[in-house]
């Protein structure tokens, strides 16, 4: 999986996994950035089982802010979260 995040601050951010109703943050899975010009980009590879959920978690010492029309006056993505599927 793979989560890019363009932050109005500084920002971090942890992966957890639900499973069987227990919540545990993925080892290695905490990404950041210390300034707005970076873009935060952080993948880790996750073994899921069935109903398992999958939660990006704002780790930050505060809220974080997503600039809107980042470059011009038309909307852009400033987050998303991409998954593949390795194996079955």
């Amino acid at each position: 999986m793979q989560i890019r995040v363009q932050g109005g601050a500084g920002n971090q951010f942890t992966l957890d996994v639900q499973h069987s109703g227990s919540t545990t943050a993925t080892p290695l899975a905490t990404f950041g950035a210390d300034d707005t010009t970076k873009l935060t980009i952080g993948e880790a590879i996750v073994r899921l089982e069935a109903n398992d959920v999958l939660t990006v978690v704002n780790t930050s010492s505060g809220e974080v802010t997503l600039p809107e029309n980042i470059g011009g006056s038309n909307p852009t993505i400033n987050a998303s979260v991409e998954l593949w599927k390795l194996s079955s």
